[in-house]
Order: C-alpha cells, then sequence, then structure tokens
C-alpha cells in the first residue's frame, strides 16, 4: 500500500464517477480499431472476480461483494510485482446502460469503471473485460439466460459488448470465457435448469460472438477446454485470431505418469495449440497446490515456440475483492512475483509496460 493518498486518490475518482453518472452517464462513442492500444508483446496476466453471478450457488446475490479496501490492496501489490495486464470478470460488477436491470446493489456505474481503468493505466496495467457466455457460468445475464440462442439473446449479448466495449475504450482484448459448457459440470453444480449447447449450435454462437467483439477492434479470448474433448473439430473451426489459455491446476506435468485420462488431454493441450500454431497465454493458478504456476511457466516454456507464447496468466479462482480472502490472494501475488522475478530475462516485458506508455 502507498497508504492514504491512494486511498483519497481512490474515493475520490468512485465520487467522480457517480457525480458524471448522475448527470447522464458515459457518453455514447464506440471507439474504432485505431483507436486501440496494442496487446501487451509479453503479458503476466491477472484474473480479478469483481462480479460473482458466474456460479450457480452465488446467482441469489443482490449486492456486489467487492470490498474497496482490499480491491486497492490486491491492484496496488499486482502493479508492484509487475503484472502488466489486469484482467476484470465483470458479470454483475457494472451496470451496463443498455441493460441496467442486470445491476445489483453496488454494480459500479460505467463512469466509476472508466476512472479505474484509467488509474490501473497509470500503474502500468492494461484493463481487460471479460464476460463469461458459457452457458455454465452465464448466471450474471439474469432473465436472458433462458433465450440462450436466439434472436433476443443475440440483441442483449450485443447490446451488452457494445457497452463494454465504450467504457473499455482502449483496450485491446475482451475475454469470452466460453468455458465449462457441460452436462456434467452443470450436474455436480446442481443447476435446476441446465441447458447447454453442443456441435454446429455451440460453433454458430461462438463465432458470432468472435465477429461481435472484432467489431470494436478487440482481440477474443477464451478458456481452451473445448479442445480437450473435441481436439480436430476445434481445431479445424477455432480462428487463429482467437487468443487461447489452456488450463491446468495441478501439480503434476509428467503425462506419462497420469492415471487420468482427462488430465493427459488438458496438459497436452498446450502442444496441440502449439502444433497448430494458436497465440496462447497460458493459465495456472494456486487454487490446488502452490506449485503449479512456475510448473505451468516451465512446461509451457518448453512445448510453445516463444513466437506464440504471448504470456502466462494467474487465475487464482478465490475471490480476490472480498477481504475474507485477502491471505489466499495474496499468496497467489507472492507466487507469482517469484515467477516474474525469475523470468525478467527471458521473458522481457512488453515494450510499452517497460517505458510506461501503458
Amino acid at each position: 500500500m502507498q497508504g492514504r493518498a491512494s486511498r483519497r486518490n481512490f474515493l475520490k475518482s468512485a465520487a467522480a464517477g457517480a457525480a458524471v453518472a448522475a448527470l447522464g452517464g458515459c457518453a455514447s462513442r464506440v471507439p474504432s480499431a485505431a483507436a486501440r492500444v496494442a496487446q501487451p508483446r509479453f503479458m503476466w496476466a491477472y484474473l480479478a472476480h469483481f462480479g460473482m453471478k458466474m456460479w450457480e450457488s452465488r446467482s441469489h446475490y443482490a449486492d456486489l461483494k467487492v470490498d474497496d479496501s482490499m480491491w486497492l490492496d490486491l491492484t496496488e501489490r499486482a502493479a508492484k510485482i509487475g503484472v502488466n495486464a489486469f484482467v476484470i470478470d465483470l458479470g454483475e460488477g457494472m451496470v451496463f446502460p443498455s441493460h441496467p436491470e442486470l445491476a445489483v446493489r453496488g454494480s459500479w456505474e460505467p463512469d466509476r469503471m472508466k476512472a479505474e481503468i484509467a488509474r490501473l493505466k497509470k500503474m502500468g496495467m492494461v484493463a481487460v473485460p471479460k464476460l463469461n457466455f458459457s452457458s455454465s457460468h452465464d448466471q450474471w445475464l439474469g432473465k436472458w439466460r433462458p433465450y440462450l440462442s436466439t434472436p433476443e439473446y443475440f440483441q442483449v449479448c450485443s447490446e451488452i459488448i457494445r457497452d463494454v466495449a465504450e467504457v473499455f475504450d482502449e483496450t485491446p482484448l475482451f475475454h469470452l470465457g466460453y468455458d465449462e459448457e457441460t452436462y456434467f459440470i452443470q450436474n455436480v453444480n446442481k443447476f435446476e435448469y441446465k441447458r447447454l449447447r453442443s456441435g454446429n449450435l455451440w460453433w454458430h454462437d461462438f463465432l458470432w460472438f468472435v465477429a461481435e467483439v472484432e467489431k470494436y477492434g478487440m482481440r477474443p479470448w477464451i478458456w481452451s477446454d473445448m479442445c480437450w474433448e473435441h481436439k480436430d473439430e476445434f481445431l479445424s473451426r477455432m480462428p487463429r485470431t482467437v487468443l487461447q489459455s489452456n488450463w491446468y491446476y495441478e501439480k503434476e506435468f509428467a503425462v506419462s505418469a497420469m492415471k487420468k485420462e482427462n488430465r493427459k488431454a488438458m496438459v497436452e493441450t498446450y502442444a496441440t495449440l502449439e502444433k497448430a500454431r494458436y497465440d496462447q497465454v497460458p493459465c495456472g493458478s494456486t487454487y490446488s497446490c502452490r506449485e503449479n504456476f512456475g510448473r505451468t511457466v516451465a512446461h509451457c516454456r518448453k512445448v510453445i515456440d516463444a513466437v506464440r507464447l504471448k504470456g502466462f496468466f494467474m487465475a487464482p479462482w478465490y475471490y480476490c475483492t472480498q477481504e475474507e480472502e485477502r491471505g489466499k490472494i495474496m499468496e497467489s501475488l507472492d507466487v507469482m512475483a517469484a515467477e516474474i522475478a525469475r523470468q525478467r530475462e527471458t521473458a522481457p516485458l512488453s515494450i510499452a509496460y517497460a517505458s510506461g506508455k501503458i
């Protein structure tokens, strides 16, 4: 922490954002592709869960669970250790002007979010929006969830994406989520209403989202787990323009020692995507074990060409805006800090970051 001044500035930006919102909100301006900054040359990205309605067990939340003190400590610590891409999992965390009915008490107005994006930029971090459009993680869509794959659904999603593109008006990336859309996940998490897409319908909807994000000059970014069980289909239909984050959170990376076929597929997907020449930002975590993130870096350095290795991604899966999760969050940052320090010479941060331009 940098002390009282940081907190004072943070509160001032929040108050200013609220005041502007009261006078009419965010100006309606969709940026052109030319207005966006370049994707950092090499990312050390951190996933922060701003909203919570990406999980069935939290779909009833009526209040935003962001603790301002924890949020400040998280972002300041992330900047200090060398994180240069801060991925904000929005969910219900921001008011969408086109669909204010999706907000909860305390959701940030667009102008407050813009002020926060500017603060992160000054700290050397590009803020990246994430909205999960997987039917297993779209509880934040509220009453629009049952409209999956209908004209009404596409209209709502188009309007929300436009809102986000306006607020994150310089950001070069948009994370679409799109993980775990399976019956198994919905069943084990006790969904009362199970809905999922597969085959041509999954691809139709996914490619629609890709085109929608690209309209605003943003690069689509997704979780790659569709590749685990549908490798050939994935490789033949997934556009090379989509940035990939395969994920695996366990300690063991030696496939020959693994007994579970699904874990083998998870680890092998890094090499599969490299062979198919996709850009990757591999994702590790401290959720299952402390060792995973460093081993993810070591493994992926071996199997992914430096040309296509665009960085590494820490996803702690603890709710990093809540004070009660402080210990777990700070542990994830400590692990990431150690790895960034080890890798600086072999994987320098982006030129823009090093020069303070983002």
